[in-house]
């Protein structure tokens, strides 16, 4: 896409693209930013609600880039992750998941549940007993028919959108968010 903007154009364009690799202008990076970026997040809210990251449990919806990476800063920062769902379905220990085990065994297209015969639902995933929910999917997810559901106290988006209008109202309301 670059290549033929920029024989539009008559110029070299990297920077109207996102996405390149580095040799073309890219990022260094760029693959774990979302989840570096939400857990600086994190790390705020927590600060403000006296919480503290290790031993928090955490729930995260999506394991693909944002979500995978994100799972594993948390992990090794001793929190408890408790849940995370990929496009399959999710999966719940109230131990803790051991991330690195799941991040070694994902297919290649980046699923976990399968390797699991039980599994839970995103709308049980939602509902789960944890300190930080973040949704980092896809978007429309935390409505205003689920939104009362969540028990986290801090929740923060890392995906596009994850939360409707009316459900930001509530959660404001509710939750650090």
């Amino acid at each position: 896409m670059m290549d033929e903007y920029s024989a539009l154009d008559k110029f070299n364009s990297p920077g109207f693209i996102t996405g390149k690799p580095i040799v073309l202008g890219g990022s260094h990076g760029r693959d774990r930013s979302t989840a570096l970026g939400v857990v600086i997040a994190i790390e705020q809210a927590a600060k403000r609600r006296n919480m503290q990251i290790e031993g928090a449990k955490v729930v995260i919806q999506g394991f693909g880039n944002a979500g995978s990476f994100l799972a594993k800063f948390l992990y090794d920062l001793g929190a408890k992750i408790v849940g995370i769902s990929d496009a399959y379905g999710a999966l719940h220990d109230p131990n803790g998941l051991d991330i690195d085990y799941l991040l070694d065994r994902r297919d290649s297209f980046g699923t976990v549940t399968n390797l699991f015969e039980e599994t839970i639902s995103n709308k049980e995933l939602f509902e789960l007993d944890c300190d930080i929910l973040v949704p980092a999917a896809i978007s429309n997810q935390i409505t205003e028919d689920n939104a009362h559901d969540i028990k986290a106290s801090i929740v923060v988006e890392a995906a596009n959108g994850p939360t409707t209008p009316e459900a930001t109202r509530i959660l404001t309301e509710l939750v650090y968010y």
